[in-house]
């Protein structure tokens, strides 16, 4: 009888021994997976391409300043896309449209200011097609928001880049390959050199021709003339365009698509909607003003 006791007793005494155990080891892996999926969620988006924290790596600069564990689903997809012309001091009478294109640095910074406080962040063309698909992931209290300049003026370089910097934005630059080599605009070295420290460019095509006006085949030549310049200059794909004074029809936003464009802008006002035709996204003209409760979308 006493054996049989003490059979049962060891017997008890096991059983507890296994349950604390397989206790200890359910917590130890709850604790690892938890610990996975943090570290994990550092280096992913939803569509499980790797994003990771180096201002090295190319496109990414709405995750470069802000600490991991405090990404959320945007939102929304209501996007402003802010474009310019000139940044520059530019005072000439006699030439009103060349006044009218152009900002100040000053009021370009407070601009970007007003921006930056009002918590938007910017995205380059990829990650806005990631946004309008619902696979973008953006800093917890951030909105995202374009900026945007036409025909690719020199003053981009003097006077655009070290402000977008100051404020960590990514501006999109559309340009004319048969206008790089002319004075007052970009050169293709000046182009390289933007694009290597995180900026965006994007097709104009290649002599600033008015694309309604225009016969089918010089459409397609002046577009896919422009994506392939860029592309051969720059070495990777270049997927959206500008399209020159906003002129445009739908015949030419289907030559658009077949030259190997995703998007494409215009100058209809209005803030940018994934619900908007893709080949004809509405912006934002920007103006020597600082009336900004017209150009964000608060």
């Amino acid at each position: 009888m006493l054996r049989k006791i003490e059979k049962n007793t060891s017997l008890a005494i096991g059983l507890r021994l296994f349950v604390v155990v397989l206790l200890f080891a359910i917590i130890i892996l709850s604790g690892y997976l938890v610990f996975s999926h943090s570290y994990y969620s550092q280096y992913t988006r939803l569509d499980s391409v790797e994003v990771p924290f180096s201002q090295n790596v190319k496109k990414v600069s709405l995750f470069q300043s802000w600490a991991p564990f405090s990404y959320s689903v945007s939102a929304t997809t209501t996007v402003p896309i802010w474009y310019y012309h000139h940044i520059r001091h530019y005072n000439n009478p006699a030439d009103a449209t060349g006044q009218a294109l152009s900002v100040t640095p000053e009021t370009f910074r407070e601009q970007l200011r007003w921006m930056a406080e009002n918590n938007y962040i910017t995205i380059t063309p990829e990650q806005l097609l990631q946004l309008f698909n619902g696979h973008l992931i953006l800093p917890i209290g951030k909105k995202p928001a374009m900026i945007t300049f036409d025909d690719g003026y020199d003053n981009m370089l003097t006077e655009v880049y070290p402000i977008l910097k100051e404020f960590n934005f990514t501006g999109l630059f559309f340009v004319c390959p048969g206008l790089w080599n002319n004075p007052g605009y970009l050169t293709p070295a000046q182009i390289k050199f933007l694009d290597q420290n995180g900026m965006s460019f994007g097709g104009h095509t290649m002599a600033h021709v008015d694309l309604k006006a225009s016969d089918q085949a010089t459409q397609f030549r002046e577009m896919k003339g422009s994506k392939d310049e860029l592309e051969i200059l720059l070495g990777h794909p270049i997927i959206s365009m500008a399209y020159p004074y906003g002129m445009f029809s739908t015949k030419t936003k289907d030559i658009a698509q077949t030259a190997g464009f995703t998007i494409s802008m215009s100058t209809l006002p209005g803030f940018a909607d994934s619900k908007e035709d893709w080949m004809q996204l509405t912006r934002v003209r920007m103006y020597e003003s600082k009336d900004f409760r017209r150009v964000l979308p608060l």
